[in-house]
């Protein structure tokens, strides 16, 4: 055979080591996910491609008899190709026709090997990496016609694997499960890359959490309802719906806790279009008052919105186990807080950031948002609290003095404006 011809039949068994490596690579790496939404766009060999990856033993079986058989073919003609030459090349320094002969046989091996590495192995193989769902599509129909042919081989050698990993309770097939971090992992990386603009970023992160927020994130606190006592006087009654800015009125005897119902703004309107304000009184105690969503303050804001959809009504009051009122949340709310950072303005944020490395922090702000500012998973204590101005009492384990405060996970936490007791805003700086 002719050193051409040998020369010839390694560059074919090159091309195919290089098949059978990218088909391992892009079979093996090939999301579901894509496949899904390729066989959704009409393309057929993205099911077949699914199907292979179902039963993994097959096209492996299949990939590395190939590859082997195919690299002890090179080895062969490549060494009976190349040595001679090699060996003559070696001669032409004065060696002896042994040495020659071995240092001939050296390089012929090297030769074919580095020849395989690079254009069979690593070149195929980051080809693949890069479009492993395109090049599966590619692949799959002489894959599946492989995998018949060789059907015996694939039966022992799979059944033999399986035997393997039944015995030791290893797991035989990736479990394609896409978990909550899988998705924030993609669309950070959408981020980074460009695909998604800075707000399209923040919202999708506030939807794949909103089932992490606790209620409080979005509800009015108690202290900031404004309500209306039917027992209360027109000139007090006129002053808050003057001056609140809720479109949305609790309705209560005496004291907050005692609710009897709520109204909207609009359910006012003829009241006020009379001019028969001074009568607000007797008119509250005659409207036909709208009944509130009742909901425990254990909720999260994904409960949240369930609740609203199942009872459609949107505006609810929140309670804690005590049944006392701890807050009131609306429809608009959980909008407000999905769309917080995006059109929300910065005077209107429970965060604000200072300077580098520096935010101010309303005390009511979610503990939730505090650990994402700080970047931490957990909190100490933070089962028993709710809010920035809890997180601190708990760490101090007393009611702090202005411009007392602690360190955690690298920050310092001061409290800096307290109003009877109440922490209103916290200041949290990174220590360098």
């Amino acid at each position: 055979m002719s050193t051409s011809l040998q020369l010839m039949i390694v560059l074919v068994l090159i091309v195919f080591s290089a098949f059978f490596s990218i088909s391992e690579i892009s079979l093996a790496s090939a999301r579901r996910i894509k496949l899904q939404a390729m066989l959704d766009n009409g393309e057929a060999r993205a099911a077949q491609v699914m199907g292979l990856q179902e039963q993994p033993g097959y096209f492996f079986t299949v990939v590395q008899v190939g590859l082997n058989t195919v690299a002890i073919l090179g080895g062969m003609v490549g060494e009976g190709a190349l040595s001679p030459t090699f060996t003559r090349l070696v001669q032409l320094t004065g060696a002896g026709a042994d040495m020659s002969a071995s240092l001939g046989f050296l390089l012929s091996f090297v030769a074919i090997t580095a020849a395989f590495i690079q254009f069979a192995d690593l070149i195929p193989k980051r080809i693949a990496m890069a479009e492993p769902e395109q090049w599966a599509i590619r692949i799959v129909r002489p894959m599946r016609v492989l995998t018949v042919l060789m059907a015996p081989l694939v039966l022992v050698f799979n059944g033999v694997a399986n035997l393997f990993f039944h015995l030791t309770g290893l797991p035989a097939a990736r479990e394609d499960r896409v978990t909550t971090d899988d998705i924030v992992a993609m669309v950070d990386a959408g981020a980074d890359s460009g695909a998604l603009q800075g707000n399209e970023h923040q919202l999708i992160g506030n939807v794949l959490g909103f089932g992490e927020r606790p209620v409080a994130a979005a509800m009015t606190p108690r202290d900031s309802v404004v309500f209306l006592d039917i027992t209360e006087d027109a000139a007090t009654l006129r002053e808050k719906l003057m001056t609140g800015r809720a479109e949305d009125f609790l309705v209560c005897r005496e004291r907050i806790d005692d609710v009897i119902g709520f109204l909207e703004l609009r359910d006012l309107m003829p009241v006020l279009a009379a001019g028969d304000i001074d009568n607000l009184p007797a008119v509250l105690s005659k409207l036909e008052l709208r009944k509130p969503l009742v909901v425990p303050d254990a909720l999260n804001l994904a409960d949240m919105l369930e609740r609203f959809k199942d009872a459609r009504n949107d505006f609810a009051v929140v309670v804690n186990e005590y049944a006392l009122v701890v807050g009131t949340v609306t429809l608009d709310d959980l909008v407000h807080c999905l769309m917080d950072h995006i059109v929300v303005p910065q005077y209107d944020q429970q965060i604000v950031q200072r300077g580098p490395g520096s935010w101010l922090v309303d005390g009511m702000t979610p503990i939730g948002d505090v650990k994402g500012l700080i970047d931490v998973e957990y909190a100490p204590g933070e089962e028993g609290y709710d809010t920035a101005a809890g997180f601190m009492m708990y760490m101090m384990k007393r009611i702090p003095k202005r411009a007392e405060g602690f360190e955690f996970a690298g920050h310092r936490f001061e409290a800096v404006d307290i109003d009877n007791f109440k922490i209103d805003q916290v200041m949290v700086t990174r220590i360098e």
